[in-house]
């Protein structure tokens, strides 16, 4: 399973982590609106906490323009095509 607490995996109300292949399989299949539905639930919840500790910080170049995010746990590189990939390790 998934790499938490047990006392966080009570608190969600399960018995055990849902294996890494389970939650993979549910995310392909949400469309982005749900988390992008979370993302702003969360930004309201912490909005108070952010703004009061200074973590939030608007940077210029990046101001009203999209912005994508990748997880590079998945991206998985190729020798032959990519010279950096002889220094990734696991």
């Amino acid at each position: 399973g998934i790499a938490v607490s047990q006392t966080f995996i009570k608190d969600l109300g399960l018995k055990q982590s849902p294996a890494r292949s389970t939650m993979s399989d549910g995310n392909k299949k949400r469309t982005w609106k749900v988390f992008e539905a979370l993302y702003y639930q969360l930004l309201k919840h912490f909005e108070k906490i952010l703004i009061s500790q200074n973590n939030r910080v608007l940077i210029e170049e990046v101001k009203n323009k999209t912005i994508k995010l990748i997880d590079s746990t998945t991206i998985s590189l190729c020798l032959s095509m990519f010279n950096l990939a002889k220094y990734r390790s696991g």
